[in-house]
């Protein structure tokens, strides 16, 4: 059983609130929860076709709308609409939606008995453009997680200080869970994982998320083992304590080789546990090292990870592509 410390107090607070009882996981129960919550949502309501769809569905079910911002203007109408409407919280509403702020929801106090309780307003302009479907899914973990005492609150969504915040990080755990929920897109799938596999589904199932949250939560998600890699120019922790520290102008600087920089097992790959880890240094004879040398957009290939380390010669195929400063890869277990 896992220790209780080894989980945020602040979950666990959250976990009894919901009248949920996780002795030792809490972040997994809460997840459970509100699976249950969603299924149900598709038994009442039937057959769902796309995440877009369940979207809609589940916002309809926590008693939320939603309102788009994509200019200034936009924001000046929904706050002028809400108060109007006698939804004082709205009079705040620019300095809530501040640079770091995605979307804040709002619990309305002055509604018709058929309006929703709920008001979420996704912020749209300019870089925030491309997460509005995750955001959406972010305010509506919060519905689906709300106890009796904090439908009194407003809820709000901290783009860079979530990662501080446990309860934050786990909404977005929440929003990644069920915006690419696997019991609605594991049926859509035609053929064996790839970028082009999971841009298709994109495409078909939620065309508002952005590529990169697709493909972080498509391959996460996926329903056979994949590893996620991305390799750039770095150096191992001596060297870099030894740039840290300055040295000498004569003293040789130590030359930047090609490293893993992120190496992530999508939830049908943790057991075994992978042999590969952030910073291993990529063998010259791995097509990861071939790609980024010769800088070729794209290739497939298979290789044994007896090149890249003694504790295994399993046989994994790659397939990789060049992108930014590096190379981006998926790594799928053969044998």
């Amino acid at each position: 059983m896992p220790r209780r410390t080894s989980h945020p107090l602040q979950i666990f607070r959250l976990a009894g609130d919901l009248g949920i009882k996780s002795p030792g996981a809490p972040t997994e129960a809460i997840l459970g929860y509100c699976d249950g919550q969603i299924r149900a949502i598709l038994k009442e309501v039937g057959p769902c076709g796309t995440l877009a769809e369940l979207l809609d569905w589940v916002a309809n079910k926590v008693e939320t709308t939603f309102r788009m911002i994509y200019t200034d203007r936009d924001l000046a109408d929904v706050k002028a609409e809400f108060i109007e409407k006698g939804e004082a919280a709205f009079v705040k509403l620019e300095s809530d939606l501040g640079p770091e702020v995605f979307g804040i929801t709002y619990r309305r106090l002055k509604r018709e008995r058929w309006e929703p309780q709920f008001v979420s307003v996704i912020d749209c302009r300019g870089e925030k453009a491309p997460r509005s479907y995750f955001t959406k899914w972010h305010e509506i973990a919060h519905l689906l997680t709300l106890t009796s005492q904090t439908r009194l609150v407003f809820r709000r969504t901290h783009s860079e200080i979530s990662s501080s915040d446990p309860e934050e990080g786990l909404m977005d755990t929440i929003a990644g869970r069920f915006g690419y929920y696997g019991p609605i897109f594991h049926p859509g799938i035609s053929d064996e994982i790839s970028f082009s596999e999971i841009e298709r589904l994109r495409n078909q199932l939620c065309p508002e998320s952005s590529q990169l949250a697709s493909i972080i939560n498509f391959i996460k998600y996926w329903p056979t083992p994949c590893l996620h890699v991305r390799a750039e120019l770095g150096w191992n922790n001596r060297e870099k304590r030894f740039l840290d520290q300055g040295s000498f102008s004569f003293v040789e600087r130590p030359e930047p080789v090609l490293r893993l920089v992120k190496v992530t097992p999508n939830d049908a790959a943790r057991k075994p546990r992978s042999p590969l880890f952030k910073n291993m240094r990529v063998p010259a004879s791995s097509l990861l090292h071939r790609i980024f040398i010769e800088q070729i957009d794209y290739q497939e290939g298979t290789e044994s990870l007896s090149g890249w380390t003694e504790r295994s010669n399993a046989t994994i195929k790659i397939k990789a592509r060049l992108t930014g400063d590096g190379v981006e890869a998926l790594l799928i277990p053969l044998s």
